[in-house]
């Protein structure tokens, strides 16, 4: 991808099965909505510094595994990794809103920096709907102060 971009369009690559592999350019500050839903061979992103916003559905349906968001990230919009494959996510302080089903429906064993939900207002909920996070029953390593589910 070249340099210089500073937003990826609405439905870039949405659908693309086969990518397997993109280079974001650093300078990115928005990935825009459902820009890599249904990319389910793209199992690793390096996400640049000075991202800001992932939109809504951004990654949702994806083939990512682990997402290490940058410091700086500010918003994640709903659905943004819904029913992707993604099992491990390192959240930075900086995050102000979460959406709605951020990140339901997927494998998450690990969550680093926890902490950076609450900050963001998310509740937790076993029930479909409303929450960023309401699958946590296959969340293996909760922060400590959690309500018990």
């Amino acid at each position: 991808m070249p340099q210089g971009i500073a937003r990826l369009e609405p439905f870039v690559f949405y659908g693309c099965k086969r990518l397997a592999q993109v280079t974001l350019p650093q300078g990115l500050t928005g990935i825009d909505r459902y820009a890599f839903e249904g990319c389910a061979a793209l199992s690793h992103l390096d996400f640049p510094a000075g991202l800001t916003a992932i939109e809504d559905s951004a990654f949702a349906g994806s083939g990512l595994t682990r997402a290490d968001l940058p410091d700086g990230l500010e918003t994640i919009g709903e659905g943004a990794f819904q029913l992707s494959r993604l099992q491990h996510v390192s959240l930075p302080e900086s995050v102000k809103k979460i959406g709605a089903d951020a990140f339901s429906d997927i494998p998450l064993k690990r969550v680093d920096n926890a902490a950076a939900l609450m900050l963001a207002g998310c509740k937790i909920s076993l029930e479909p709907g409303g929450a960023a996070f309401w699958s946590p029953k296959k969340l293996e390593d909760a922060p400590a102060g959690w309500p018990a589910w």
